[in-house]
């Protein structure tokens, strides 16, 4: 059980990192080409909007990792927010009756997608169990 523990908690920092420098990458791209952001899984937010939010939402996932990394104790609670907004959003992406997916092969990545945000949000639950014990 402490292996899957040490895994999880792994996959969650991991997990974190990965999409925060995404979103911060392709909010960057969005700003600088002046181009107009379309970005289904983000639901309420278009054009404009979208392409500032992005870029802050993997700022504050790096800014919830980084301080994990250095506070221990205070910063889990972040990190576990973070995540849990994830999951969040994309359950109410796909929840919504304009979201359809594009065949068999979308439905498949974005329940891989779901799946590993799951279990990246039990990953840093279990962080912030570790770091209050």
């Amino acid at each position: 059980m402490r292996y899957i523990s040490g895994f999880l908690r792994l996959l969650a920092l991991l997990f974190t990192l990965i999409l925060s420098l995404f979103l911060l990458g392709v909010g960057a791209l969005a700003l600088g080409s002046g181009e107009t952001l379309h970005f289904d899984v983000v639901p309420l937010l278009e054009g404009d909007a979208l392409a500032q939010a992005l870029p802050a939402m993997g700022i504050l996932g790096l800014i919830a990792l980084i301080l994990l990394l250095r506070l221990k104790t205070a910063a889990s609670w972040l990190l576990f927010l973070w995540n849990l907004g994830v999951v969040s959003v994309l359950i109410c992406a796909v929840t919504r009756s304009s979201y359809r997916f594009a065949g068999m092969d979308h439905f498949m990545d974005g329940l891989y997608l779901f799946l590993l945000a799951l279990a990246a949000l039990v990953g840093s639950w279990l962080q912030v169990r570790a770091a209050h014990s």
